[in-house]
């Protein structure tokens, strides 16, 4: 597959992610020995802080009450504006390396059982009107982990009264599965220690086998992870 003739990924959000190691009883296979991470785009395994990931579309209002275990108090800034922005809970804490924030662009064509993707304009990957494209982050403070196929969710942005669009691009967790993790089909193609795969003709390659065979329903669509750890002070 010529990456030059597909679609620029459209940027589609920044989401806050705990560091998932690899489950003991995940996937056990000689393809998957080398895992140590996973970094999905599916919420079902790499998952996040709680009031973000369970709090969102149930009408849930969390108090200091509310918080799951402490750990680590982050800087006492930082952690003001997460909770702020409605991604921490006021209790709810975390070392610098626990939580990263990951940012996402998918590549605007959809897998189905038809034989071609089929080409999305970038406003069918969210679940509203914005005003695209969205502003974007600094790139050279991210490291790309690789490219995830995931089922196609539209996105829906964290919306916050007064807090700028411009820094603050942050997405609910409305993505769907992802077959390599969820379904431990990694063991079928070659993913690298994040549970992603490392080129996009890999990429393109399972999409249209997961498009084909539908180990979730789809349609899929191709991601690429890029991930900034919260920096530690000094």
């Amino acid at each position: 597959m010529d990456l030059a003739s597909e679609p620029m990924p459209v940027f589609v959000g920044l989401r806050y992610v705990l560091h998932s190691l690899r489950p003991r009883d995940w996937c056990r296979h000689p393809q998957t020995e080398h895992v140590t991470e996973i970094c999905s785009v599916s919420t079902c395994i790499a998952s996040g802080p709680k009031i973000w990931f369970e709090g969102f579309g149930k009408g849930v209002h969390w108090s200091s009450e509310d918080s799951i275990a402490t750990l680590v108090l982050m800087d006492a800034a930082e952690q003001a504006e997460l909770v702020e922005l409605g991604v921490l809970g006021a209790n709810e804490c975390y070392a610098k390396d626990q939580l990263s924030l990951c940012a996402y662009r998918i590549f605007p064509s959809k897998f189905t059982r038809a034989a071609s993707p089929v080409a999305l304009e970038s406003s069918q990957l969210f679940a509203a009107e914005y005003a695209l494209p969205l502003p974007e982050p600094d790139w050279s403070r991210f490291e790309r982990l690789g490219y995830d196929v995931v089922q196609l969710t539209p996105i829906q942005l964290l919306d916050v009264e007064g807090v700028s669009r411009a820094g603050n691009s942050l997405a609910q967790p409305s993505y769907g599965c992802s077959p390599l993790s969820c379904n431990g089909l990694a063991c079928h193609h070659p993913v690298n220690r994040y549970c992603l795969l490392d080129s996009h003709d890999a990429a393109f390659e399972a999409a249209q086998v997961f498009g084909r065979e539908e180990p979730e329903p789809g349609p899929f669509v191709i991601v690429e992870v890029l991930r900034q750890y919260v920096k530690s002070e000094g």
